[in-house]
């Protein structure tokens, strides 16, 4: 996440460039998490980006599949606090009229759902569960 702030600050102090991954992978080498910052920088900073804020939702998985990669299915309570929280946003889109605003909420929510069923397959198939 310090990657994710430091780069926000330095778009705020006038950086043009912000380099980065796809759900951070490499973070702990200074690789910042793209699909924190790309919807912060267009939805709440007003810059253009690219990657672009379509088609991140749906990309953002793709690294994980082609890597074999399995989450840890003991951080389920995280993704579905996180889903809470866009639910929350959503609903709050949708009293104040922003319909654009609250269907991009629901995309999010939808998408981890799918991710929480994901982790929830996996951890009744691994061995010892």
């Amino acid at each position: 996440m310090r990657a994710v702030a430091n780069s926000l600050a330095a778009v705020e102090a006038g950086a043009r460039l912000v380099q980065g991954t796809i759900n951070g992978y490499g973070e702990r080498c200074g690789n910042a998490n793209l699909v924190s910052i790309v919807p912060t920088l267009q939805l709440k900073m007003g810059h253009d980006c690219l990657p672009s804020l379509p088609g991140l939702t749906e990309a953002a998985p793709l690294p994980d599949e082609l890597l074999n990669f399995v989450p840890d299915p003991e951080r389920a309570d995280v993704l579905a606090a996180q889903r809470d929280d866009v639910r929350l946003l959503r609903d709050d889109a949708d009293q104040r009229g922003w319909t654009g605003e609250a269907a991009r909420h629901q995309r999010v929510a939808d998408a981890l759902d799918t991710h929480l069923r994901h982790l929830d397959r996996r951890a009744r198939h691994e061995p010892g569960s």
